[in-house]
Order: structure tokens, then sequence, then C-alpha cells
């Protein structure tokens, strides 16, 4: 959940359609009057608490974590939902092997019809075109992350004063 209050943000305004922490910083900006619309690679959702329709742009996805410090990316993976579709690559996951078979790397999923996520769609003939085009904007997205420093930054020791604070 994600809760805003102060100038320009609509009272009561609920959107159903989730949001991204990418898209933030433009939202903040464009709710403080700024004029800015756009913010690296994200986009400000300050217009659909006005108009409470469903978003255009892709929503990534993204997880790297670990269940203890001897496995920092126990489970890994990157993704993005466009709409009702739903991408997912997976890296690593301790408990869905992706060399398995059962599981795989790669999946789509339509959660219009099925919002659990258990007919995998990816291989299907029919998606190719689909598959291929959220694939494109997934790496054009990691080529973005990459281009401006975000990845492969080494997490930063937390000081007793920062861990007393947190």
């Amino acid at each position: 959940p994600l809760l805003l209050r102060g100038p320009n943000v609509p009272v009561g305004a609920v959107l159903e359609t989730p949001v991204q922490l990418l898209d933030l910083p433009a939202t903040v900006l464009a709710l403080a009057g700024t004029g800015v619309k756009q913010f690296g690679d994200g986009t400000s959702f300050h217009a659909r608490l006005r108009a409470r329709d469903d978003p255009d742009e892709p929503i990534f996805l993204e997880s790297e974590f670990g269940q203890n410090e001897l496995d920092p990316r126990a489970f890994v993976f990157s993704g993005v939902r466009a709409g009702r579709w739903k991408l997912i690559l997976t890296e690593q996951n301790q408990f869905f092997p992706p060399a398995d078979a059962r599981y795989g790397r790669e999946a789509l999923y339509d959660l219009s019809g099925d919002p659990l996520e258990r007919r995998n769609l990816f291989r299907q003939d029919e998606h190719q075109a689909l598959v291929h085009g959220l694939l494109e904007r997934l790496r054009r997205h990691a080529k973005f992350l990459e281009e401006q420093g975000f990845r492969d930054v080494p997490p930063t020791a937390l000081t007793p004063e920062i861990e007393a604070g947190l």
C-alpha cells in the first residue's frame, strides 16, 4: 500500500491498479507542480489519481534476496507487467529451481483469466509477439538501470548508529 497526502493529491482517490516505486520520484515532482512527468525510467502516476484509469506504462518487477547471509541471491527474478499480462524471468529460485522442467526460467501469465498464475503461456505460439515485445521493454529497462549505475552496487555496511536508528 502507498498513501499520499498533501497539495494536489485528490482526497479519497484510490487506484485499483498497481504502481511501482520507480514512478514515485516523478509522481512527487509532478504533484509538487514542477511539470515533471518523467524522471529517469519512471513515469508519474499523478494523472491516474485524478482520472482513476488504468496505466498505459509497464510496471517493472525485480527481486533479489536470500533467506540468510550465506546466500544473499537465493531468489532472483525480473519481470514486467503490462495491463493484464505479466512476464517473469527467473534467474535463481531455491524453492522452484529454474533448471527443473516443472518450473522453467520464463513465464507469461494472463492475470485477467489466471490471477493465481497457474497457466504459463510463455511458449504458446499465439503469444509470441507479446512475449517478444515485453522482453524488449524489459531489456531496455535493464539497460537503463545499468547505464545509470544501478547495477552491481555493493551494499553499504550499516553503522551501529544507523542500525540503532532503524
